[in-house]
């Protein structure tokens, strides 16, 4: 039996509702900090105002969704892509050494690392 020690027992309602509404306020904050000293171009990180009138914009008028399944496309294309590319490769180089030999100097983090660093972790 558990000692009551390592139950873990769950957040009052006020904290699990208030925690992650102060912390998104918090990043709301920085974000128009970050804007409004102009450290940053615009192009490059618009301020929250802006991004939300974009929001609301591409909802009224229908092209959020559009503009999703274009973004969810794109992604599982490049999944694709890196799938077709990379099984092959690693094939070559798990199984040819003049493979392994001509690909692996090019890649020297590998070498660096622990092998058990590179077994999935699940």
């Amino acid at each position: 039996m558990a000692s009551s020690r390592f139950t873990r027992h769950p957040a009052p309602t006020g904290v699990r509702i208030g925690a992650p509404l102060v912390v998104g306020a918090l990043l709301l904050l920085a974000w128009h900090a970050v804007v409004s000293t102009h450290s940053v171009p615009l192009t490059l990180l618009p301020t929250p105002g802006s991004v939300w009138s974009r929001l609301v914009h591409d909802i009224v008028h229908g092209e959020l969704l559009a503009r999703t399944a274009t973004t969810i496309w794109e992604a599982v294309l490049g999944c694709i892509v890196a799938t077709v590319f990379a099984l092959p490769v690693g094939y070559l180089v798990a199984r040819v050494r003049l493979a392994e030999a001509a690909i692996s100097p090019t890649w020297p983090p590998r070498r660096r690392s622990r092998p058990w660093r590179w077994r999935p972790c699940w």
